[in-house]
């Protein structure tokens, strides 16, 4: 099966079970959340800039 048609079978599954949907949705935004924060974002970018520094 071409990625294409997989593709679209998954569109078509997640607009045929709105439970499905909720969950990946509800899934999305918690691991958005945690691991994409603002908090998140700046202390690797601090861990990174303490690596290249030496600090």
């Amino acid at each position: 099966m071409r990625r294409c048609d997989c593709a679209g079978a998954g569109i078509q599954t997640l607009l045929t079970d709105p439970l499905l949907l909720r969950d990946l949705a509800t899934a999305g935004r918690e691991r958005v959340a945690r691991d994409f924060s603002r908090d998140v974002i700046i202390k690797q970018y601090l861990d990174l800039y303490r690596r290249l520094t030496g600090a």
